[in-house]
C-alpha cells in the first residue's frame, strides 16, 4: 500500500513537471509570423478627348516655268500632323485632307496638279505604347479641286495615346503640267478634318 501511495505521488510531481514545462517553452517558442500578404492598387480613369493637335504647311520652293510636267519636291515641311486619342476606346479614327484649287491674285491656276505624299513615317509619341494607325497606301494623291482624300487611318483598337505622321521633303511631291503656271506665287489651302472612326 505503501509503495502503491508513493507511486502515485511520483506520478502527481511527473504529471505536474512535465506541464510545467510545456508552460514554459509555450512562452519561450516564438509564435510562427506571416510571411506573405496580399494586398490591392487601384486607379480610375475619365475619358479625354479625340484631337487633331497639329497638321503640316508645304513649301514647294521656286522654279522656272516648264515645258514638261514637273514633280517639285517639297523644300520645307512646317510641322508634323499631329493626333492624340485619349478617349481609352478601340473605335479607331481617321484624319483627310482636302487640297484647294491654287489661285495667283485671285484667280485659279495650275490646273490638274495634285499633292502626292509618299511614305509618312508613323511614330508614338510620349512613350505610347500600342498598335500604330498607318497611311492609306504608300503614296497618298490629294488633288487640287477640295476632294477630301484619306491620309491616314487608325483601325478599330489602335491609335490609341498620342501619335505623329511626318511627311519628309524629300517624299512629299507637288505635280504640275505645263501650260498652267504663270510668273508669281501661287497658294492652295490645306484643310485636315480628324473624323472618329476609321
Amino acid at each position: 500500500m505503501i509503495q502503491k501511495t508513493v507511486q502515485r505521488k511520483v506520478a502527481r510531481k511527473t504529471v505536474v513537471a512535465v506541464l510545467a514545462a510545456l508552460t514554459t517553452l509555450a512562452f519561450i517558442m516564438p509564435v510562427s509570423a506571416a510571411t506573405s500578404k496580399s494586398t490591392h492598387a487601384t486607379v480610375e480613369f475619365e475619358a479625354g478627348d479625340l484631337s487633331l493637335e497639329k497638321a503640316p504647311a508645304f513649301d514647294f520652293g521656286k522654279h522656272k516655268i516648264s515645258h514638261v510636267r514637273e514633280d517639285y519636291a517639297a523644300s520645307n515641311v512646317k510641322e508634323a500632323l499631329e493626333v492624340f486619342d485619349l478617349r481609352g476606346g478601340n473605335s479607331g479614327w481617321n484624319v483627310t485632307a482636302a487640297l484647294s484649287k491654287f489661285q495667283i491674285s485671285s484667280k485659279d491656276s495650275l490646273s490638274g496638279s495634285f499633292v502626292t505624299f509618299n511614305n509618312l513615317a508613323i511614330d508614338p509619341e510620349n512613350g505610347t505604347i500600342g498598335p500604330a494607325p498607318a497611311q492609306t497606301g504608300s503614296a497618298t494623291e490629294i488633288p487640287s479641286d477640295g476632294t477630301a482624300v484619306k491620309i491616314l487611318s487608325a483601325a478599330a483598337g489602335a491609335g490609341n495615346g498620342a501619335w505623329k505622321a511626318t511627311a519628309a521633303a524629300d517624299k512629299t511631291k507637288l505635280t504640275v503640267f505645263p501650260g498652267t503656271a504663270s510668273v508669281g506665287t501661287h497658294q492652295a489651302t490645306i484643310s485636315w478634318s480628324l473624323q472618329d472612326a476609321p
